[in-house]
């Protein structure tokens, strides 16, 4: 399973994913793609690409929270949330 979520970390903003459920899904790929756009600047934004693979069968529940690290997971911009089975 492929995500790509746009993100802009030179802002502080990153994706975090945490993951709930009988099943296991293993991160196998974790990285920005900067926009390929003629115009784009160095530190504009881009998408952040997550692949995962399935580890153990089941129900999963992964939870993407929008949010620079150092604050409180109330304060995240976005909240996406997927269920995969």
């Amino acid at each position: 399973m492929l995500l790509r979520l746009p993100e802009n970390p030179t802002t502080g903003y990153r994706w975090q994913v945490a993951q709930t459920g009988d099943g296991e899904l293993e991160l196998v790929e974790d990285r920005f793609e900067p926009s390929v756009s003629p115009k784009a600047a160095l530190g504009a934004a881009g998408e952040r690409l997550l692949r995962f693979v399935g580890k153990r069968a089941g129900r999963v529940e992964l939870t993407a929270r929008h949010g620079r690290a150092w604050e409180a997971a109330t304060a995240a911009g976005k909240i996406l949330s997927v269920v995969v089975r």
